[in-house]
């Protein structure tokens, strides 16, 4: 893997690429890796903070010293386990975020594991490797110019191939009307969230978070699944599809700390 030309890091995608790295190095395990190093200093930094440098067995010289390098923080698990959370958003950034947002974000990302766990990786994954070994999810946060990102993701089957299944009647409908593109699904999945929360608690949390990214200006929410992407901004909501899917899914929230 060559990073010697990275420049930036973005915490969605760094994300990714981690939670791929990881699981080739835990399913495949005979399999060797080198790695070139970025010749940008604060790349190398990020890369060694966020542990992608020692999953590779490299860098080892390297020790994280900038201000915006070493809030990186990281968790993984194959269970709802709140206490990464707080490992992650809570403890770091506590006295940063109003409480209201702290419990929309614990129950949000709770809520986002939770799925991981029970739906995720119903089924084979479109990648042609061995199914993946462990129902694992990967999370970040980082704070950056006066804003905190929280990415979480998995590398399951992705919402738009386990929605027709859990809502064959929803998926006929858009079937007839020709709107089967992962965005299209993406969309469904959200608005169906939206009329059962209150009812048996599911969807509550991704609720909660929305009406907080009305509120806060320049905060945003992003549901990236396969090759579609559902967005959030205040009053802006929008989606496209990308050419090639992720074979998984990140959800990210980007939220102004100086307005907490």
């Amino acid at each position: 893997m060559d990073f010697s030309r990275t420049r930036k890091a973005f915490a969605d995608g760094m994300l990714l690429l981690y939670a791929e790295v990881r699981r080739l190095r835990f399913d495949y395990p005979q399999v060797k890796i080198k790695c070139r190093l970025p010749a940008n200093s604060k790349v190398a930094e990020v890369l060694k903070q966020i542990g992608l440098l020692d999953l590779l067995g490299c860098g080892k010289k390297i020790t994280p010293s900038r201000a915006d390098v070493i809030h990186w923080n990281f968790a993984t698990g194959s269970s709802v386990d709140g206490e990464r959370y707080e490992d992650v958003v809570g403890i770091p950034f506590e006295g940063s975020l109003a409480q209201p947002l702290h419990e929309a974000l614990y129950v949000g990302m709770t809520e986002a594991m939770t799925n991981v766990i029970h739906h995720a990786y119903d089924g084979a994954r479109d990648d042609g490797l061995i199914p993946i070994s462990q129902k694992q999810w990967w999370m970040f946060s980082t704070a950056k110019e006066g804003y905190l990102n929280v990415v979480l993701c998995d590398l399951g089957v992705g919402i738009p191939r386990t929605f027709p299944f859990k809502h064959p009647t929803i998926w006929n409908w858009l079937t007839s009307l020709g709107k089967t593109k992962d965005a299209d699904v993406l969309t469904e999945a959200v608005k169906l969230g939206a009329t059962r929360t209150g009812q048996d608690g599911r969807g509550r949390g991704l609720w909660q978070l929305l009406d907080f990214v009305n509120q806060l200006e320049d905060s945003h929410l992003t549901i990236h699944s396969n090759s579609g992407v559902y967005y959030k901004q205040r009053a802006k909501t929008g989606t496209y599809n990308f050419r090639d899917s992720i074979l998984g899914t990140l959800i990210q929230w980007r939220i102004p700390l100086r307005q907490a």
